[in-house]
């Protein structure tokens, strides 16, 4: 048994198919997060809107109580999802940055590093539309 080709796996050489799978991690992670984003606009938007019920000038006080209260708490639901999809696209970013400077033909990681970091935003934005148009004007 010859041992002259043999070169043994260093600890810190990660093999092409680790950096891959870290980028496409990092990409699901993202995916991920957005979903959470634009399911927390939504559903934010449509506990507000259904709390209010059509026109706010035509409520009393205690209507207006009770979707106020509705309201803030949607509020702080809408907060959790945004902070768990934040948290979601900083390991993201990270994976995918990890990705990008570990790998030599660069072309996919760097496709996944500028999704990562546009695709939140978009989301965002996207959100954002829904649930103005799901509030109801007032």
């Amino acid at each position: 048994m010859s041992t002259e080709n043999f070169t043994p796996a260093g600890p810190g050489a990660p093999q092409p198919e680790v950096k891959k799978t870290l980028a496409f991690v990092a990409l699901a992670l993202c995916i991920v997060a957005s979903i959470l984003m634009l399911a927390g606009h939504i559903i934010t938007g449509q506990q507000v809107a259904a709390a209010t019920g059509g026109d706010i000038s035509q409520m009393g006080l205690d209507e207006l109580s009770s979707a106020m209260d509705v309201a803030d708490k949607a509020g702080n639901q809408l907060l959790v999802f945004v902070g768990i999809a934040g948290v979601l696209n900083l390991v993201a970013f990270i994976l995918s940055l990890v990705a990008l400077i570990k790998s030599h033909p660069k072309t996919m990681p760097l496709i996944i590093f500028l999704v990562v970091i546009v695709l939140p935003g978009i989301a965002l934005a996207i959100g954002r539309a829904v649930q103005a148009s799901i509030l109801p004007s007032v």
